[in-house]
């Protein structure tokens, strides 16, 4: 344990700390982490904050990072397809009116 930190005991119902053990799976980081950061953002919403302490969200790791990422990565490349595929049927629009002509 830290210089700055203390030890709280804390009961809480089993599915919230379900839901806290697989948040934290997810973000890779460790349940007592994962508690804290979530605590820190509600009172950061409610513009309590510890001094010096950062306001808001926050990315807290680099697996954070890389998570996002690859989600944004998804994002661009699914419009790129959408782009892709508009462009086609306006090319096939177009070649229709010239026939028309």
């Amino acid at each position: 344990m830290r210089e700055n930190e203390a030890q709280m005991n804390l009961r809480v119902p089993k599915d919230l700390r379900d839901l806290i053990r697989e948040a934290a799976k997810r973000n890779n980081r460790t349940q007592t982490a994962e508690a804290v950061s979530r605590l820190e953002e509600s009172f950061a919403r409610e513009g309590i904050v510890r001094e010096g302490a950062e306001v808001g969200p926050r990315i807290s790791t680099d697996s954070d990072t890389r998570e996002l990422i690859v989600a944004m990565e998804m994002l661009l490349n699914q419009v790129d397809l959408m782009r892709k595929e508009l462009n086609g049927r306006l090319k096939g629009l177009k070649g229709g009116e010239d026939e028309q002509s």
